[in-house]
């Protein structure tokens, strides 16, 4: 949850306190211009404003200092009706305590500063505010605050609820930094409630966007927060073009957004452990498929010579069931097929079986039929004798 703290505390530092802008950065503030006010000893009506503005503005630089101005904002407005500026203190002290972990309380203040608009709706608020405008902004900072609260306290569906209802405000006055970086949050509260759908449909809003924003940072933060979420999906094809995007903005930037700059590098690092690991799997899998392709053309080949072995053997068979009624009579009544000569002339050059097998194509099993069918064609018992009676006879020249 650390890592996607960034965007959901980006909607307590922005607030949208101008039409044509939506959340308004307070850290530009002249704070020592703020400083000299109060030292003026304002009337009301100028001190609390001031006191407002001056504690937004140390909310990053010296949150103590904030937390002492916010709770004089919470504690001394209510009673002059400058409602709104007491919810904009439990705001501050809702940001406050969030940034130190207690989150109880950070959740307190958040519903005190709900409560505070309301009372405001009801009785009224101070002069200077009196427009929708004025409402629809702290309206929206509060829900956004309330959803940031929920957060942390893991009750997800609540937080998406209020964040929902600031999502109204910033759509109907077109705040577009607002807009994507809320369609962001939502995506990431999605994804923990697994909606995943919704979560990948909020961050492609978030981008679509955040591009009509033409401000790069939040389109970089909304590219490589979709990246994310296709990472931890698994789905790093898709991831590695939003977060080469942001990583173009992230790498420019380097000394003043950093964080982010990690967070790109985590990515694109998970990003290239998969494509090396894909790499791997895809090669030991073609050596694999090698492999198998071999010991089939192997054991094929092995195939074909046992089933030609086979076949051999049967033709022996079946010439010698045909010869065994005509035992031979004379030099005359031995019968050579071509290659029983074969078989012979080999063996005058002294080849064993296996050699003859190997020249003629046979199985070693199949040239020790043949050799054994000689043996008894020429009613002998050793080759050598074959050999020299095929001489003898005529068959084979010495």
């Amino acid at each position: 949850m650390e890592k996607k703290l960034f965007i959901l505390i980006l909607i307590s530092l922005l607030s949208p306190f101008q039409a044509n802008a939506g959340y308004q950065d307070h850290r530009n503030r002249n704070l020592d211009s703020l400083e000299a006010i109060l030292k003026t000893n304002p009337g009301p009506e100028i001190l609390y404003p001031t006191l407002e503005q001056l504690a937004s503005g140390c909310l990053q630089t010296d949150p103590h200092y904030t937390s002492i101005l916010a709770h004089r904002l919470v504690s001394e407005c209510p009673p002059l009706k400058y409602l709104l500026l007491a919810a904009d203190g439990a705001v501050l002290l809702s940001n406050h305590y969030r940034g130190q972990g207690q989150h109880d309380s950070s959740l307190f203040y958040a519903v005190r500063a709900y409560e505070f608009l309301e009372q405001a709706r009801r009785e009224g608020y101070e002069p200077q505010e009196r427009d929708s405008l004025a409402l629809d902004n702290a309206y929206s900072r509060i829900c956004g605050t309330l959803g940031n609260a929920y957060v942390m306290q893991e009750e997800f569906d609540t937080a998406i609820d209020y964040y929902k209802k600031a999502l109204t405000v910033f759509e109907e006055h077109h705040w577009k930094e607002s807009t994507s970086l809320l369609y962001g949050n939502l995506g990431y509260l999605y994804d923990e409630i697994k909606d995943y759908k919704k979560a990948e449909e909020s961050y492609l809003k978030s981008i679509a966007v955040a591009r009509e924003t033409k401000d790069s940072l939040i389109l970089a933060r909304a590219q490589l927060s979709l990246g994310q979420f296709y990472v931890a999906r698994g789905k790093y094809n898709r991831a590695l073009a939003f977060v080469t995007t942001a990583d173009a903005y992230y790498s420019k930037h380097e000394d003043e957004e950093f964080m982010g700059r990690i967070e790109v590098l985590d990515a694109l690092s998970a990003v290239n452990r998969n494509q090396a690991r894909l790499f791997r799997t895809l090669t030991f899998s073609a050596l694999i498929t090698i492999l198998l392709l071999i010991a089939l053309f192997f054991l094929l080949r092995k195939l074909r010579i046992e089933k030609k072995a086979l076949a051999d053997t049967e033709s022996v068979f079946e010439e010698t069931l045909q010869e065994i009624p005509n035992p031979p009579s004379g030099d005359s009544g031995i019968k050579l097929n071509e290659r029983e000569r074969d078989i012979i002339r080999m063996l005058s050059e002294g080849m064993d079986s296996a050699q003859i097998a190997d020249k003629l194509f046979l199985s070693k099993e199949t040239v020790k039929w043949y050799r054994k069918r000689l043996l008894a064609k020429f009613g002998v018992s050793t080759s050598a004798a074959v050999v020299s009676e095929a001489i003898r006879r005529g068959i084979i020249q010495n």
